[in-house]
C-alpha cells in the first residue's frame, strides 16, 4: 500500500537549475539519435548531463519567432522531461512510488481558450474546451472521467448533479493521454530528482467520429457564382448559350460555340453528382425534367422514342452526358445516337423562380456530397488559421499552434481519490509539415547499374494480377490510339499475372521524373533547390 504524501506535490520541467524562467512548464528536446530514450538517460547520469540537455532543447522556429516540432517522419523526434518535487523548504525529490498515474497531454489553441483531444464512450469526439489553469486547480481536472466523477461524488448527489450540469468537460468525455515514465531509480539517484519522461508525439490517425454534419464551405452566392449560363434565368437568347440547331459529338470539346454545353454537363456531373443513384441529386432532376424541350425545336429525323429520350432538360443533360463523356448507357431507342446528340432549336427560357429552384437543387445535391467526400475533422492535420499578425505592409497568418502539459496522480488523504498535479503549459508550438525538410541527412537510394550483367540478375520481385476487363484494354493500347482519343479495346479474355523488378521500375521513375524537373524548371525555376548532384568516385575494388 503507498502510503499518503503529507506536502504538496510540485511537476515542473527537469532544467539544469531551478531558477530557470520556464522551469514550470515542460522541457522538450529536440532528439536526432536512433535510440533516443536512452541515449538521454545515459546522459543524464554522466556529469553535467543535465547542463548538455539543455542545449539541445527543440530550437525550429518560425520567422516570426515561434516555436515548430517535427514530426517523425523527419527523423527527428521530441522528448519532454519533468521533474516532480515536494513543495517545502529544499524541495526534496518525490519519492517515485508515491506517483500512482502520469501522463501527457496536447490541446489545441483556440481563440477561446485550450481545447482537449477527447473520447467519449469509445467514439473520438474531437477537441472540446477544457477549464482553465485556475478552474483545473479549483474543481480537479483530470483527463480521467471516471476519477472526476469520483472526486465529487462525496455523499451528496444533488451537489454533483449541479456540479456536472455546471461543467460540461466532466460528462463522460476523456481526454486522450500519453504514457509518462518514470526515469530508472539510477537515473535519479545521480541526478537526485525525480524524473519523469514522455515522447512528444505530434502525429496522429484519429478523426472525430462526426455525430452532427460538417458545415458546407459554400453558400447560394457561391453555387450562383459557377452556375453555368444554361441554368441561369433569361430568355432563350440571353449570351453564352450553346449553339442551336447542329449536331454535337464528344470530340467537339473544343469547339467554342458548343463549349456551354460541355461546361454544363461537366459541372452538372463533377460537382453536383447529378447522373448519380444519390438520393438528394434526384430532387434536382425532377427540378430539370419540369422544364419542356420542345419537339418542334428539334429536327423532324427525330423518332418519337428518340424525342422522349430529350424532351425535357433533365433528360437532356443525363443523355448529353451519356454520349459527351464516352460513357454511353444504351438507353433504349437511342440506338441510332450512339456518339452524337443534336441540339434544340432554341433553349428553354428560365423565370428567376426557376433559377431558384435549380440553385436549391443543387445546394441539396452538393451537400450530401460535401458529407460524403469531407473527411472528419483530424486531431493533427488542421490548416485553419488562428491568428493574423501585420508586419508592416505584409499580413503574415500563423498555422494551428498547440501546447504540451504533464500531469502525476499521488495519493491524498485515506479514502479520497488521487489528487493530480499538473505542471504549467509549454511555450505554444507548431508542427512542421511533413513535406518541409529536416537537418537530418537525407535518406540514400541507390539505383543498379546499366549493364548487361546487373540487369539480367534483377528479376521480378513483385507480380500484379490484372482482372480480363482491364487486360483487355491493355491489349488494345497504342499511343496513336491515345492521341486520337479513342477508346482502347482488345480481343483477349484472359487475365495476366504479370511480374516486375522494383529496382527497374525506381530506375524508370527516376528518369521519367529528372525529364519533368527539367520541363517544369522553365516554370518553377527550381532546380537550384531540389537538386543537389555531388560526384563521387568510382569503386576500385
Amino acid at each position: 500500500m503507498v502510503a499518503v504524501h503529507p506536502h504538496q506535490v510540485l511537476l515542473r520541467g527537469l532544467w539544469s537549475t531551478k531558477t530557470n524562467p520556464h522551469r514550470l512548464a515542460p522541457n522538450i528536446l529536440q532528439l536526432d539519435d536512433q535510440d533516443f530514450v536512452n541515449r538521454v538517460l545515459a546522459e543524464l547520469k554522466a556529469p553535467g548531463g543535465l547542463a548538455r540537455l539543455d542545449q539541445r532543447q527543440a530550437a525550429a522556429r518560425s520567422d516570426l519567432g515561434a516555436l515548430r516540432l517535427y514530426q517523425p517522419v523527419h527523423r527527428i523526434f521530441h522528448l519532454a522531461l519533468v521533474d516532480a518535487t515536494c513543495f517545502q523548504p529544499g524541495e526534496p525529490r518525490l519519492d517515485p512510488a508515491k506517483i500512482v498515474g502520469s501522463g501527457l497531454v496536447i490541446r489545441r489553441l483556440d481563440d477561446d481558450g485550450e481545447k482537449a483531444w477527447v473520447t467519449k464512450d469509445g467514439m473520438v469526439i474531437g477537441w472540446q474546451p477544457v477549464p482553465s489553469d485556475r478552474e483545473t486547480s479549483r474543481r480537479g481536472y483530470d483527463p480521467d472521467p471516471g476519477l472526476r466523477r469520483v472526486r465529487r461524488l462525496g455523499s451528496n448527489a444533488a451537489v454533483l448533479e449541479e456540479l456536472e450540469d455546471a461543467a460540461p468537460e466532466s460528462a463522460g468525455m476523456e481526454e486522450v493521454v500519453a504514457p509518462l515514465f518514470i526515469a530508472p531509480p539510477e537515473t535519479g539517484a545521480v541526478v537526485k530528482r525525480t524524473v519523469l519522461y514522455g515522447l512528444v508525439s505530434v502525429t496522429s490517425t484519429d478523426r472525430a467520429e462526426r455525430q452532427t454534419p460538417a458545415p458546407v464551405p459554400f453558400d447560394d452566392s457561391d453555387i450562383r457564382s459557377r452556375l453555368p449560363v444554361l441554368l441561369t434565368a433569361g430568355g432563350s437568347e440571353r449570351p453564352g448559350l450553346p449553339r442551336t440547331g447542329m449536331t454535337v459529338y464528344p470530340s467537339y470539346r473544343g469547339v467554342t460555340s458548343v463549349k456551354g454545353l460541355f461546361a454544363t454537363v461537366d459541372y452538372l456531373a463533377r460537382e453536383v453528382g447529378l447522373f448519380t443513384d444519390a438520393p438528394a441529386a434526384q430532387g434536382l432532376m425532377k427540378t430539370l425534367a419540369a422544364i419542356p424541350l420542345q419537339r418542334r425545336w428539334f429536327s423532324n429525323q427525330l423518332t418519337t422514342s428518340e424525342y422522349n429520350a430529350l424532351k425535357n432538360l433533365g433528360a437532356y443533360l443525363a443523355r448529353a452526358n451519356d454520349i459527351l463523356t464516352g460513357q454511353p448507357e444504351g438507353t433504349a431507342g437511342m440506338d441510332n445516337l450512339p456518339t452524337r446528340i443534336p441540339t434544340p432549336a432554341q433553349w428553354p427560357s428560365l423565370s428567376k423562380d426557376q433559377e431558384n429552384d435549380l440553385v436549391a437543387g443543387i445546394r441539396a445535391a452538393m451537400l450530401a456530397r460535401w458529407q460524403l467526400l469531407e473527411p472528419a475533422q483530424a486531431r493533427f492535420d488542421e490548416p485553419a488559421i488562428r491568428e493574423t499578425v501585420r508586419r508592416g505592409r505584409k499580413t503574415v497568418r500563423h498555422p494551428t499552434r498547440y501546447v504540451l502539459r504533464a500531469f502525476i496522480r499521488v495519493p491524498c488523504a485515506e479514502g479520497c481519490p488521487p489528487k493530480t498535479v499538473w505542471t504549467d503549459a509549454s511555450e505554444p508550438f507548431e508542427i512542421i509539415p511533413w513535406h518541409e525538410s529536416s537537418p537530418v541527412p537525407p535518406t540514400k537510394v541507390e539505383l543498379p547499374e546499366i549493364n548487361r550483367d546487373t540487369l539480367k540478375k534483377l528479376r521480378p520481385n513483385v507480380a500484379v494480377k490484372i482482372p480480363p476487363s482491364l487486360q483487355k484494354i491493355m491489349d488494345g493500347l497504342s499511343l496513336d490510339g491515345l492521341m486520337g482519343g479513342s477508346v482502347p479495346k482488345g480481343q483477349g479474355e484472359f487475365g495476366m499475372i504479370c511480374g516486375f523488378s522494383i529496382p527497374i521500375i525506381t530506375l524508370c521513375a527516376f528518369i521519367v521524373l529528372m525529364i519533368f524537373l527539367l520541363l517544369l524548371n522553365i516554370i518553377f525555376w527550381w532546380l537550384p533547390f531540389i537538386k543537389i548532384c555531388i560526384p563521387y568516385p568510382k569503386s576500385k575494388q
